[in-house]
């Protein structure tokens, strides 16, 4: 690619790994630019530089309009739900054959429906993508749970067999929070009052390159631990296999079993910091 000032511009697909040996990385497969330069006829990609670089110094392009979401660099959102449709960076697991979520008065609303993650079908799920190496992302969740095989909540996704999901439950006649992995495996569990069942509740996930920690609250900004420093390369492409990286968003199910109930989200909020954005981070 020349730019209108003759620069040259290599485009190619890299990765950001947080552990370089090992090669872990959650973020998927990622699209890049590096300077280039020609010598006796032939380009030289990232000729000063021995690895890809996380940025380097912007060519002078002609002005564009603003992108309507962040695409890059450290960036921090909350989606309110109170538009007509949902943005294009929402995405949902295979093809829709039903509706199962509806926009109404600025909440979110999943039907929470037999299908789930176990089987290869379109759950009730709607996320984004986890475009950082370090962040968190949060919701708020209206949601009473009739039954154990009910389950609604905030999911760290990489596919079928590889997530972690934080959400409500009922557990012996009980009201719970519960911190899942695929087969419905229990990692971390936490009772709720029968008061603090029947009130929306907080959930959290906070990612630092192998390290996931999930909480959860009753109360605005009352943060309570729920497990912390799961071990995030077990989301990993190395570990889970593919190319497409996280994704961090809303799930209910029923697991199998009729349902009526619904969930209703609140808002979602992301926040990206990777502190750097100048050190060595592209293989």
């Amino acid at each position: 690619m020349q730019t209108q000032n003759g620069e040259w511009w290599a485009i190619f697909l890299a990765t950001r790994p947080y552990d370089s040996p090992q090669d872990y990385y959650n973020t998927g497969r990622e699209t890049f630019l590096a300077p280039v330069t020609w010598k006796d006829g032939w380009p030289v990609i990232n000729a000063e530089h021995d690895l890809v670089q996380y940025s380097y110094p912007k060519p002078n392009l002609p002005a564009q309009p603003k992108p309507e979401f962040p695409l890059t660099g450290n960036f921090e959102f909350q989606e309110e739900f109170n538009a007509s449709t949902l943005p294009m960076y929402w995405l949902q697991l295979r093809t829709p054959r039903s509706s199962w979520y509806s926009l109404n008065s600025g909440k979110l609303v999943l039907d929470v429906r037999p299908e789930s993650f176990a089987e290869k079908v379109n759950p009730s799920f709607i996320a984004r993508r986890q475009q950082h190496i370090r962040g968190s992302a949060s919701t708020q969740l209206g949601f009473i749970p009739q039954k154990e095989n009910e389950f609604a909540g905030l999911v760290a996704f990489q596919n079928d067999t590889h997530y972690y999901a934080i959400g409500k439950t009922v557990k012996d006649g009980n009201p719970v929070v519960q911190l899942r992995k695929p087969d419905n495996t229990v990692l971390a569990q936490a009772a709720l009052s029968k008061k603090e069942s029947k009130k929306p509740i907080l959930l959290k996930v906070e990612f630092d390159g192998s390290n996931y920690s999930f909480y959860y609250a009753t109360k605005k900004d009352d943060w309570k631990l729920l497990k912390e420093k799961v071990d995030g390369t077990y989301l990993s492409t190395r570990t889970a296999g593919g190319f497409v990286g996280v994704v961090l968003g809303m799930y209910a199910t029923s697991n199998g079993k009729p349902s009526s109930n619904k969930a209703v989200f609140d808002w979602f909020h992301y926040k990206g910091n990777d502190a750097v954005f100048n050190e060595t981070a592209a293989k």
